[in-house]
């Protein structure tokens, strides 16, 4: 049977009794990934004179390097084929071909940079973005290096030779070429270039934080409590971080598919500077400046449960990124996770961050304006339905997966809120339609 797009839609998993399809990270190779990383924070608050630019790329490092030791020597991840590789069979170096592929990496690398240039917002001179200027100076010549000849290299092991990097280059000498390729490589490379700059620099930003807070005068329980906080949103960026950059075809890493919606874009960018700027401080403003240690300055024991669930709402949230191992993008199908908070619910992360800015903006809290009050909680559910169609654009993307479908229908069945599924049919995971004969239809919009 053909669905709307295409796939193949596979048995449903509560008719076969099985569990979902197998996660494409391995959770215990995350985990001990964070294990490093913790390790590095403790190092960094060990010597807080070693420059947080320094700091960045340890972290990062740390997170990866037990990762791909597993995937590659345990889990033997490059022999999928997923990746696209025929190991046993490689061919002649062709340095024709290769040359056509150095020149559509050079255009994708090119794009990235001409925006950097051009654009206000990344202005060169402006201080936001200076540590991660001073990233691409330090590592870019490096990773060029390592690119060209991992591109020669793997040319001579790919099922498909003539990749999208193939194509961009056949592109810019002129020639034909197969656009769909193109444009789901040059999305690739504007999710790259657009997430990198923001989540190093939120990363450095959380390191410097950390290391202010560890030498604060401030009531124990908030250096406990922000200490902690931190600690999770940098677990959280330091993953996403490492996650963008990692992208490579032999530890199949690679971006599978690229999101092809508008909506689906829109979705995601807004919730990122510097467009989320604008959204909130013009449009939809749930943050009044009043915020949940306001409210509970004269209750410590309430004021300590609620900063418990908090810490709770952001451990998940963050767990939620390191289950992606090295394969964390927005806008981006590089494999479908079934492990970790992934195995209780399709959006973790979604649903822990919307339920904690209620904790933390407390936007319900009457304070003698019932129109304000009404306003705030208005603009939170709008912001978070925000995020239901962030996810609902993801599993339109995803639902190109046969895994993914097989993995939205168990959750229907065995998902922590799957009673809202039952009540609210909306909510639940619905895959691609099967019409009667095998003809593809557009994506939603």
């Amino acid at each position: 049977m053909s669905s709307r797009r295409g796939i193949r839609r596979p048995m449903e998993p509560s008719d076969t009794g099985q569990g979902p399809p197998v996660s494409v990270t391995h959770m215990g190779a995350n985990l001990l990934g964070l294990l490093c990383l913790f390790l590095g924070v403790a190092w960094m608050l060990s010597f807080p004179d070693v420059s947080r630019d320094v700091v960045g790329p340890v972290l990062m490092v740390l997170c990866a390097a037990p990762i791909v030791l597993v995937d590659v020597f345990v889990r033997k991840v490059h022999r999928r084929a997923s990746t696209g590789l025929q190991w046993d069979r490689p061919r002649a170096l062709q340095p024709a071909r290769v040359a056509v592929k150095l020149l559509g990496a050079s255009g994708a690398v090119g794009m990235v940079l001409t925006v950097y240039w051009l654009a206000p917002e990344y202005a060169f001179g402006q201080d936001f973005y200076a540590s991660y200027y001073q990233f691409l100076w330090t590592y870019a010549p490096w990773a060029a290096g390592l690119g060209l000849a991992y591109i020669a290299v793997l040319d001579r092991y790919l099922v498909d030779p003539r990749d999208a990097y193939w194509e961009l280059g056949q592109l810019l000498l002129g020639r034909a070429f197969d656009p769909e390729k193109v444009k789901d490589l040059l999305r690739g490379w504007v999710i790259k270039g657009f997430f990198v700059p923001l989540m190093y620099i939120y990363m450095v930003n959380n390191i410097d934080e950390l290391r202010r807070i560890v030498t604060s005068e401030w009531e124990p329980f908030w250096i406990y409590w922000h200490f902690l906080h931190s600690l999770g949103f940098l677990v959280d960026v330091s993953f996403t971080t490492m996650g963008y950059l990692l992208s490579v075809r032999v530890l199949d890493t690679h971006i599978r598919s690229s999101e092809p919606t508008m909506l689906g874009w829109v979705a995601a960018i807004v919730c990122y500077q510097p467009f989320f700027r604008l959204i909130s401080d013009q449009y939809i403003r749930y943050d009044n400046g009043f915020h949940w240690g306001d409210w509970l300055d004269d209750s410590p024991v309430v004021r300590l449960v609620w900063g418990a669930i908090m810490l709770v709402l952001v451990s998940v949230y963050s767990l939620s990124t390191v289950a992606f191992g090295c394969r964390f993008s927005n806008l981006t199908h590089r494999g479908v996770l079934t492990n970790g908070p992934y195995r209780y619910t399709k959006h973790p992360a979604y649903v822990s961050k919307v339920i904690y800015w209620w904790f933390k903006f407390v936007p319900f809290v009457y304070r003698g304006n019932a129109y304000q009050t009404f306003r705030d909680c208005f603009w939170m559910l709008l912001w978070g339905g925000n995020y239901w169609l962030r996810g609902r654009t993801e599993e339109w993307h995803l639902s190109k997966d046969p895994d993914y479908v097989a993995y939205g229908l168990w959750m229907n069945d065995n998902g922590l809120f799957r009673a809202f599924g039952r009540w609210f049919p909306f909510l639940a995971y619905r895959a691609p339609d099967e019409p009667s004969d095998t003809t593809e239809s557009p994506p939603p919009t």
